[in-house]
Parts: structure tokens; sequence; C-alpha cells
């Protein structure tokens, strides 16, 4: 069987003291061949391996990395629930607008984001 790129082959998770914060991490098996770390969401960090690495290698990865973890998680954070939105760094709240009125508001930001790139390339 073919495996795609990137594609999951199998996970695993456990959690961590950071910088003395509780962080979950969820460890996926992919085909790759660099090691990459992402935030996924309040205190929790995503941390893609080769198929071979092992939970105590996982571990010493993370140690290794650790300055750069911490500096991940002491991002600013947006942390926006299910029923919200947001455009232009403004909240909305899902329930006062239909799927349409959400659509044209993603798309009105964009063409005016297109409209300024087009802008600065003209001056």
């Amino acid at each position: 069987m073919y495996l795609q790129p990137n594609k999951i082959i199998e996970e695993f998770s456990f959690d961590t003291i950071i910088n003395e914060k509780t962080v979950h991490i969820t460890c996926q098996y992919k085909k790759t061949k660099y090691l990459k770390i992402k935030l996924i969401g309040v205190n929790k960090l995503l941390l893609v391996v080769t198929k071979h690495t092992t939970l105590k290698e996982a571990q010493a990865l993370i140690s290794k990395y650790n300055s750069k973890i911490i500096k991940i998680l002491d991002t600013p954070k947006i942390d926006l629930s299910e029923e919200e939105f947001m455009i232009f760094g403004k909240r909305y709240n899902k329930a006062d607008y239909d799927n349409a009125q959400i659509k044209k508001m993603y798309d009105d930001a964009l063409t005016y984001i297109q409209k300024l790139f087009y802008d600065i390339q003209i001056k």
C-alpha cells in the first residue's frame, strides 16, 4: 500500500510539565523527514515525528527543544469558542448571522485585503 506524504500513520499522546504548566503533547507518526512542533490549543502541542520515534525519544525531543516550546506557549493566543468567529480582530457571534452573511463578511474582508495588496504593488 502506498502511503501519501504527511498521512497520519499512528498517534499517541502524553502530558508533561513545561515552565510549570501541564502541556498535553500529541505525537503523530507521519511519513516525514523532519520534526514539527505546532501549537494546536491552549497548552496543547502537536509533535510530528517519524514512525520509528519512541515515547522516550519524543520526551527527549521535548526536553531538547524546551526553550523553543516555551516561546511557542508564551505567544499570545486568541481563543474563540465554537459559537464565535473573528474578522480583522473583531469577534462576532455566529448565532447573530446566517451562513450566507458570514460567507459574505469573509468575502468582503478578502476583497479588502486583495485591494490593499494591489494598491501596494502599483505604488
